[in-house]
């Protein structure tokens, strides 16, 4: 949000701080910070993991205040923390962060904590930080419950690399603590003996015992079930409604099967299964199997053998024999019409799902459809929820995602109201699947831990297994091996109660487990063993996927007799049966050693691959999936560009370069589904004499830059690692909010990313900046020359650009707008949104910008609406808006602008909806409020901002922050900028020249990069 200046009470309080910190004479040595914060924490600790550094084990247990508030600390801990950030500020070192990671942590800011921790470990060799990093993620998963699997993940993972550099008994109590609480999914041991053999301090011994205390044996849900099955008959002939109602409420899904498989076969049964029946439906609202009942009580031979045959089919199924099933199930299907039983449409469905598998979608969705309408029309609403669960299956099976996860979700509700709770957690398993195609890292693991949450209550060992499968396969996709590791130990011993089929499967993904960790020896033992059981199945579909899946293996295990041409059929096989799969299938083909000896296989594979991906992004109608699933292959990319540059062909590599950038955006701009992007030779010959476009490409070991003119292009190529750019990026953009200038980042960076084309930035040129991946977030304008010391806004007038082609496409579109002077305006200043602080800046700044405007319209206060600013906006030539904005990091389609609602409440404007509106006559939006061109950055997307909607509703250029800015600052510097917009009709060098006014006014506040560089001009240069 805009930030308020600061009040003369904060002051204080600093300066009172200042006193407090540096004041005292110590009559002996001091400890180190560290063992200070330990000692005035002493047993305090806000929650339960373990700390480096001497501190003791917390006697109070977590703590989460409302609101998420920070805990109590004391005078003393505060001043410690306070210390702690003192010494990193005047001395930004990794050990230093460290322990102002731990400081964050303490006083309760736990994502800064793992951002603090998470940099300095990566700075540095020793074990602590990864150990404190561990600790982090476990107060995170205390705090945060609907991601606990997810976060307790990222602690494990970090205690295994912890230990990996040094074995410490602080990592070992981090590690035991995190496979506690993923024990009731796993099953494995919490290794709380193997610590407390280590450790020798009585306090953190005892701490460990009541840990282990807390292991309770969970009671089997399938044993409790055979129990209750056994006395279910008897209770039943005996007409034990109480017992049946209670049976039926507890094990919904267990007592339909327990009608079908057992009363509905047994042709003296027909009273007992009315009872049964009806107490179904009192206890789900669903009639379906009353009604079932009715006409079995009723009939004859027919409906028995019907029975008996679907039956059967189910036990066939069971036994993944689905020719035999397919045959049974059709068989009853007929004997159920005859009779006019509703169980017609389940035998329908059966058949539909097995040759959904057989990839006969035609009729498949024939089926689904006459069943669908029967369900909905009869009430039927577990038949309903089923049907809807095939269709998701289907629908992303064709890549139909967005319905697919629609159909999904409607199936667990509908299961979730009948009581179904078995039913429902296979759905959300299948919802976490969908969702992880789609990159939505978040919000799968919330999905995966409900359905690991209800695990113990699936009586089938298939189901655990499939749930414990998923689980693995997302934790391995998040690079969380150890995790995944677990869970895939947990699917193998589900997997050898399930039948033969899970095993083998399971068995290959452990393999590919084992493969990510390095460890190969077990990954060979592995595929041997999953090759030995595949040659002894029965030839059919599912050996044809399990083929294809352990080829897949046997190409990332280094000595294993791979083929190129192995690894292809098994791309055949997922582009017919799962083509979400087969981008990244391409990609490992371009990887495989086999492949790499010949260059015209890796370039084949790689174009196959992003064409795929290409294609699918296209299909997909929801934009957030767009972004999130271009990402996950997105590295095709990179391959393709490195390879183009090592063949020398620099206008091949600036292809790929930009096709893999912003295509989502540029495709809501072209207003297409579909983006088309153009090539270098094209770029060139639309920039104009006064343009130099410098186009970066991040690779994991170096940057490219091409320089581009209209008349030259030149490539620069400078080697270093992708994680030393970023935290080169980081550290400039924390001495510019700390106000401690640091040379070493700036001068590498500089030297990086301007010097090498340096010569070819006249004084006069507009530089056009198209970065990619961390780059997008570095705030070029503040770099300084090493050499002058004059930042670079004092030398160039600079934009950013989404995409080469973005900008080029905005400004043929925006010069073909009518010409003329800009000369009407819209300003928005301190809407009163309910709980905002005021902004008497922004107020007072759109007040006095009117004035530059011959037509202008103010909506200031209550005024502020947003219904009104949504009405009026598209209908000026400048909209501003000065007032809060929100970032949503994990859903930034969510980011918002806030406006005033009725009776002071707040009405939010999100980005997905500034997405929908048309600005035909607008030529720029100034968002002076906080980080509004800030937000998640897609690797293949870019920023995800509240800036960027503007962009792809037609706006040609956007004026927005990087960063949170201060109100009064934001108030002179927008101010300055609509005074020369006014004159010069030039939004981008009237944003630099408001940048100079501020770095040159003399006020030592004002100058600061903190206060102009936040500011960035985004899209294209048209008048």
């Amino acid at each position: 949000m805009r930030l308020p200046g600061p009040s003369a009470l904060v002051i204080a309080g600093l300066a009172a701080l200042a006193a407090a910190t540096g004041a005292c004479r110590a009559a002996t040595p001091a400890p180190s910070g560290r063992q200070a914060l330990a000692s005035a924490v002493s047993t305090t600790l806000p929650f339960r993991a373990r700390l480096s550094g001497g501190f003791a084990p917390s006697k109070v247990g977590p703590t989460r205040a409302a609101g998420d508030r920070a805990p109590e600390l004391s005078p003393d801990t505060r001043i410690a923390i306070a210390l702690l950030e003192k010494r990193a500020i005047e001395s930004p070192t990794p050990e230093a962060l460290a322990d102002l990671g731990v400081g964050y942590l303490i006083q309760g800011d736990v994502d800064r904590a793992i951002a603090t921790i998470e940099d300095a470990a990566s700075q540095m060799t020793a074990a602590a930080p990864w150990s404190d990093l561990s600790a982090a993620y476990l107060a995170k998963a205390e705090r945060t419950p609907a991601r606990r699997v997810e976060l307790l993940s990222h602690a494990l993972e970090a205690a295994e690399t912890s230990l990996k550099i040094a074995r410490t008994n602080d990592a070992l109590f981090n590690r035991a603590l995190a496979r506690d609480g993923l024990a009731r999914f796993t099953g494995s041991p919490a290794a709380w003996s193997e610590y407390a053999s280590a450790e020798t301090d009585p306090a953190w011994r005892d701490a460990a015992a009541r840990h282990a205390a807390d292991d309770r044996p969970i009671e089997s849900r399938s044993d409790r079930w055979e129990a209750r099955r056994r006395e279910l008959a008897t209770r039943l002939q005996a007409g034990d409604l109480a017992f049946v109602r209670e049976t039926v409420r507890e094990y919904p899904e267990a007592s339909l099967e327990f009608l079908e498989r057992e009363l509905f076969v047994d042709p003296q049964a027909g009273d007992r299964a009315v009872t049964l029946a009806s107490i179904i439906h009192e206890i789900t609202g669903d009639s379906m199997a009353r009604d079932e009942a009715d006409i079995f009580d009723r009939g004859g031979d027919a409906i028995v053998r019907a029975h008996s045959l679907h039956a059967t089919g189910l036990k066939q199924l069971d036994a993944n024999d689905l020719a035999a099933a397919r045959q049974s199930f059709a068989q009853a299907m007929t004997l159920f019409s005859a009779a006019n039983a509703p169980y017609r449409a389940v035998d329908e469905l059966r058949i539909a799902a097995i040759d959904s598998r057989a990839n006969l979608f035609e009729s498949v969705q024939r089926s689904m459809i006459k069943v669908e309408r029967e369900a909905r029309a009869r009430g039927y609403t577990i038949l309903l929820a089923r049907v809807l669960l095939q269709r998701g299956l289907v629908y992303n099976r064709q890549w139909q995602l967005t319905e697919g996860l629609a159909a999904l979700r409607e199936s667990a509700e509908l299961y979730e109201r009948s009581g179904q709770r078995e039913n429902a957690v296979s759905v959300y398993s299948n919802i976490a699947d969908a969702l992880r195609m789609l990159g939505e890292a978040h919000q799968s693991w919330e999905f995966i831990g409900r359905t690991l949450e209800e695990m113990p209550e699936l009586r089938k060992p298939l189901r655990r297994y499939l749930l414990l499968y998923n689980a693995a396969l997302f934790a391995r996709r998040q690079e969380l091996y150890e995790t995944a590791l677990l869970f895939q130990d947990a699917a193998v011993r589900e997997a050898t109660q399930a039948g033969a089929g899970p095993l083998i499967e399971a068995i290959i993904q452990h393999g590919l487990v084992q493969v990510r960790r390095g460890d190969l020896a077990r990954a060979a033992a592995d595929l041997d063993q999953a090759a030995q059981q595949l040659a002894a199945s029965p030839a059919g579909a599912f050996r044809s996927y399990m083929t294809a899946e352990l080829e897949i293996l046997r190409a990332q295990v280094p000595g294993a007799a791979a083929s190129v041409a192995n690894l292809q059929e098994a791309i055949g096989y997922f582009s017919r049966s799962d083509p979400g799969r087969v981008p990244g299938l391409f990609l490992l083909l371009a990887r495989a050693p086999q492949a790499r000896t010949s260059p015209e296989t890796v370039e084949t594979a790689l174009r196959s691959g992003i064409e795929r991906l290409e294609a699918q992004q296209a299909g997909l109608g929801d934009e957030a999936l767009k972004i999130s699933f271009f990402d996950e292959s997105w590295a095709l990319f990179q391959d393709m560009v490195s390879l183009q540059v090592s063949a020398k062909d620099s206008e091949k590599a600036f292809e790929y370069a930009e096709r893999s950038r912003a295509r989502s955006l540029l495709a809501s701009a072209q207003g297409s589904n579909t983006s088309r992007t153009r090539g270098l030779s094209d770029i060139q010959a639309q920039l104009s004499a006064s343009v130099v476009m410098l186009h970066y490409s991040t690779l994991a070991d170096r940057i490219l830059i091409w320089a581009i003119t209209p008349t030259h292009s030149t490539l620069v190529e400078r080697t270093i690692p992708a994680r030393d750019l970023t935290r080169a990026i980081e550290q400039h953009r924390a001495s510019i909010h700390n106000r401690r200038e640091n040379r070493d980042a700036n001068d590498r960076l500089y030297s990086l990313l301007i010097e090498p084309v340096a010569r070819l930035l006249s004084p006069s040129a507009v530089v056009v900046l198209v970065p990619d991946g961390q780059l997008q977030q570095l705030p070029f304008a503040t770099l300084r020359n090493p050499a002058t010391q004059r930042y670079l806004i004092e030398d160039h007038t600079m934009m950013v650009s989404p995409s080469a082609t973005f900008y080029v496409d905005a400004n043929i579109a925006a010069n073909a707008r009518p010409k003329g002077a800009i000369e009407s305006a819209l300003l928005v200043g301190n809407p009163a949104a309910d709980g905002a602080r005021t902004l008497p800046g922004a107020e007072s700044e759109v007040a006095l910008a009117s004035k530059l405007y011959r037509r202008h319209d103010i909506l200031v206060g209550r005024q502020a609406t947003k219904d009104r600013f949504v009405e009026m906006a598209p209908n000026y030539d400048v909209v501003h808006f000065g007032g809060h904005a929100f970032v949503n990091p994990e859903f930034p389609l969510l980011s918002r602008l806030a406006f005033a609602g009725k009776a002071g409440t707040e009405q939010s404007l999100f980005a997905h909806e500034i997405a929908r509106i048309r600005f035909p006559r607008t030529r720029v939006v100034v968002l002076a409020a906080c980080s509004t061109a800030s937000g998640v950055v897609s690797r293949g997307e870019g920023v995800v901002s509240v800036a960027r909607p503007f962009l792809g509703a037609g706006v040609p250029l956007v004026v927005a922050s990087q960063w949170d800015v201060d109100d009064r600052a934001t108030e002179q510097l927008t101010l300055a900028f609509h005074r020369e917009l006014a004159k010069s009709g030039d939004p981008v060098r009237a944003l630099r020249a408001a940048q100079l006014a501020m770095l040159r006014s003399g006020d030592t506040l004002q100058a600061l990069p903190e206060n102009w560089g936040a500011f960035v001009a985004v899209g294209t240069t048209a008048r």
